[in-house]
C-alpha cells in the first residue's frame, strides 16, 4: 500500500526491527511501527544471512515477564502475518508437525529434537521472527550436539501447553488458508 509517507505495508516484513521489536514488547495488535526502508523486503538486497541474523538475534530475547501462553499467542499472530509466499502457513505446517510429533508420541526423544541445521527449518522457520519465540516459550532450549545446533524440549512429562498449542496452531493454519 501507499501511504502518505511512502511504501507502508499491512503485512510484516521480513527483516525488520520494528516486528521483533513489537514483538518482545508483548504487542500482538495488527499494527507494527514504521519500518526504517522505503523497500519492500521481498525486493530488497538484503542477504538472506542478515535476515536470519536478525531473526534469530530478536527471538532470544524473549520477555519472560509475560506469561508463556500470551508469548505463544503473540507469536502465532506474528506468524500468521507472513503473507509474502505463503511463508505463514508453510512456518505453521511445519510447527503443528513439531508439537503433533509430540503430542502423539511424548516419550520418543527423536521428537523432542528439531535440528536448526536442516533444510526444513532453515528455509520454512528461520527467517521468521515468530516461530523461535514459540518453540522457546514452550520450554524448548537451543543446544549444541556433535557441532550441529538443536533446539531440545527435555522436561518430563510433557507440558499440558503442548496439546492446546497444536489446537491453537491448527486453527491459526485453518485461519491463514481462509485468508490467503
Amino acid at each position: 500500500m501507499l501511504g502518505v509517507d511512502g511504501y507502508n505495508p499491512s503485512a510484516v516484513q521480513y527483516g525488520q526491527k520494528a516486528v521483533a521489536s513489537s514483538l518482545e514488547s508483548g504487542e500482538t495488535s495488527g499494527t507494527t511501527s514504521k519500518t526504517t526502508s522505503s523497500v519492500p523486503a521481498a525486493v530488497s538486497e538484503e542477504p538472506v544471512a542478515k535476515k536470519q541474523a536478525v531473526a534469530k538475534s530478536s527471538a532470544v530475547a524473549i520477555d519472560t515477564s509475560i506469561s508463556a501462553e500470551k508469548r505463544i499467542d503473540a507469536a502465532i499472530t506474528l506468524i500468521m502475518k507472513y503473507r509474502l509466499g505463503g511463508d505463514g502457513g508453510n512456518a505453521l505446517k511445519l510447527l503443528i508437525t513439531f508439537i503433533k510429533n509430540i503430542v502423539d508420541h511424548p516419550d520418543d526423544p527423536k521428537y523432542r529434537s528439531i535440528n536448526t541445521e536442516s533444510n526444513a527449518y532453515k528455509t520454512k522457520l528461520a527467517n521468521l521472527v515468530g516461530p523461535l519465540n514459540l518453540l522457546l516459550s514452550l520450554g524448548f532450549e537451543r543446544v549444541t550436539e556433535d557441532g550441529v545446533e538443536k533446539l531440545k524440549y527435555n522436561q518430563q512429562p510433557m507440558d499440558v501447553a503442548f496439546p492446546e498449542t497444536l489446537t491453537k496452531l491448527l486453527k491459526a493454519e485453518d485461519t491463514y488458508r481462509r485468508m490467503n
